[in-house]
């Protein structure tokens, strides 16, 4: 999950009868899949059926990613534990979950194309992207982060709308919760040491870091979990694995471009993305694997 702060704001979202369920769809195949991922989506997706669009979106993607995850040579353990995951996603948040599927792939066609200094293959970079907000499930954070919140008011007419203290604190929890869950998972699966979910358990737990964080950024606690949280679980806070990075880098390069947070945040286009994350290189995101990351999304 990413949000700008506990403030998310709504100034330039423009006119909110722009966003039909259509539109929403077609805005996420243009830009949070693989082309050809997306393109085999579009040709059998019934546009006709609007209240059922976005589920089936959700249906048709987990097909498709079933389809890659049982041909990876990632061990069936963690097959298993990412099938639970998606068959908890569709079930629990079809949105949350499609946001996930897009870090997950994102991530993966980076390793793909610019793996040198990465220590992980696509397959497991994938999976450590695909859970990261495991966590971000709990039924009272998806009341707080979704349309139907009463805090939206059902309009866009405030230009900043605001989460309070002790329920910002709440969402802040969710990559500890999303750690906990897969850490237990592995256990009862005897695959704790397994490299992947090590991978995943850093993704989970860390994704929500700054690079660099500004004292700003500390104070209102944007950069979370804060050091001492991270002390307490045994993780070295000045310490952040390439897979975070990474992790980190794709969640906010897909949240900004995803089209189901229309009503508290614009869609961006692939270029305003690009240019609003250069300006963050140093701070939010480490700056040579975020350059590369950048210039490689620039090159589609």
């Amino acid at each position: 999950m990413t949000t700008a702060s506990s403030e998310l704001s709504t100034q330039e979202v423009g006119q909110e009868n722009q966003w039909t369920e259509t539109t929403i769809v077609k805005h996420y195949l243009d830009h949070n899949l693989p082309q050809q991922i997306s393109s085999v989506i579009e040709s059998v997706l019934d546009f006709g059926n609007e209240p059922e669009l976005r589920n089936e979106l959700a249906r048709l993607v987990v097909q498709e990613t079933r389809k890659y995850i049982t041909d990876t040579k990632l061990s069936e353990e963690v097959k298993h534990i990412a099938h639970e995951f998606l068959d908890y996603g569709i079930e629990t948040s079809p949105e949350i979950l499609l946001h996930c599927l897009s870090v997950a792939f994102t991530a993966r066609d980076f390793c793909m194309q610019v793996s040198q200094g990465l220590d992980f293959s696509p397959n497991q970079a994938f999976f450590a992207c695909l859970v990261h907000d495991y966590g971000r499930f709990e039924k009272k954070v998806i009341e707080l982060t979704t349309e139907g919140n009463s805090i939206w008011n059902g309009t866009l007419k405030k230009p900043r709308l605001k989460l309070s203290d002790p329920e910002w604190a709440m969402v802040t929890t969710h990559p500890q919760r999303g750690y906990e869950i897969i850490k237990t998972k592995a256990q009862q699966l005897g695959i704790e040491d397994d490299p992947t979910i090590q991978l995943a358990l850093h993704s989970t737990l860390l994704h929500q870091r700054w690079f660099n964080p500004p004292e700003e950024i500390v104070e209102k606690n944007r950069s979370y979990p804060n050091n001492e949280i991270l002390a307490d679980l045994g993780f070295n806070p000045k310490e952040i694995p390439p897979i975070v990075l990474l992790s980190t880098l794709a969640d906010v390069y897909c949240a900004r471009l995803d089209p189901f947070r229309h009503f508290y945040q614009k869609p961006q286009s692939p270029e305003e993305a690009i240019a609003a994350m250069t300006d963050d290189l140093g701070t939010h995101f480490d700056p040579e694997l975020g350059k590369a990351f950048l210039d490689w999304r620039s090159s589609f």
